[in-house]
């Protein structure tokens, strides 16, 4: 799945904007060269937009409602989810604040992110409470950081982004009563305990085996949500 093939230009500046906390000023500019950006976001939020001289919460939220008045908000909750899972696929500068955004999506009602997410990234966010304690650190300890964890954080994205795209996951676009996000989950029981271990069942017997010991696994794990 190619990210962003059915976003136009304009919808992906602002979802980025919006995901990213994009550099305002970069955006107003974007904003004054840019009529069809300008057109999509309409006169009103345009000028606000363009008045401020600090990103404020008031900007973001306008561009919620914005997105929701135009029945998008299914696309910018999938954009953002299948954003940080891309960014989880590729070993470079992205890579460790797309795993600090795993957790939030995961606390946000993305449950589909369990493994990325609690036993990654809150695990590397309870070592290096606040990003700039990682940013500071020497680059060879960074490299080597990230490559113990890479191959399976990037398995784990890998096999959600099919999940998600052959609509065994479904994104709604909204909140419950609970005020998590809603999505639809078609996998099955033995889809949703398997993480990267990409074990070779050969028998019921074994699958129901394996099954067992990933739930007993999952169970023991901190922060797992209850059922």
């Amino acid at each position: 799945m190619k990210l962003g093939t059915a976003l136009t230009e304009s919808q992906k500046m602002v979802f980025d904007f919006m995901i990213q906390s994009g550099n305002l000023e970069q955006f107003q500019k974007e904003i004054t060269s840019d009529q069809k950006l300008k057109n999509y976001l309409g006169t009103q939020i345009s000028s606000l937009i363009l008045l401020c001289s600090t990103k404020t919460n008031d900007i973001n939220k306008s561009l919620a409602l914005l997105i929701a008045s135009k029945k998008q908000t299914k696309a910018f909750e999938t954009y953002r989810v299948t954003s940080t899972l891309h960014r989880l696929t590729v070993s470079n500068e992205q890579f460790i604040p797309a795993l600090y955004t795993s957790y939030e999506l995961y606390a946000d009602g993305y449950f589909f992110m369990e493994t990325i997410g609690v036993q990654y990234g809150l695990s590397f966010t309870n070592t290096y409470f606040d990003f700039f304690e990682w940013d500071k650190l020497p680059e060879s300890d960074k490299h080597k950081s990230m490559q113990k964890i890479f191959p399976t954080v990037q398995a784990e994205a890998l096999k959600i982004i099919d999940w998600l795209t052959v609509k065994k996951i479904n994104i709604i676009g909204r909140k419950g009563k609970d005020g998590l996000c809603i999505y639809t989950d078609l996998r099955t029981v033995f889809e949703r305990l398997t993480s990267y271990d990409h074990q070779k069942i050969r028998s019921k017997r074994a699958e129901w085996l394996t099954l067992f010991k990933m739930a007993k696994r999952k169970i023991m794990l901190p922060h797992v949500r209850k059922k």
